[in-house]
């Protein structure tokens, strides 16, 4: 029983361990993509495209 309640706890604890490390990677890549997509809206294509949607927008639902 103790071997069991033991190697339970072990157990336990790798699996802590293993979903500390998946948080950790989604945190990065979270934060990876986060730089890019700040890039992107910064970008003048972003602005371009915005000013695209934003007329159609305006077209389909004023007119």
């Amino acid at each position: 029983m103790l071997r069991d309640s033991s190697s339970k706890g072990i157990k336990k604890e790798d699996e802590r361990g293993n979903n500390e490390g998946c948080l950790l990677k989604a945190i990065f890549i979270i934060w990876t993509y986060s730089y890019e997509i700040e890039k992107f809206i910064t970008s003048k294509k972003m602005d371009e495209s915005c000013r695209k949607v934003t007329k159609l927008h305006k077209s389909l639902c004023y007119n």
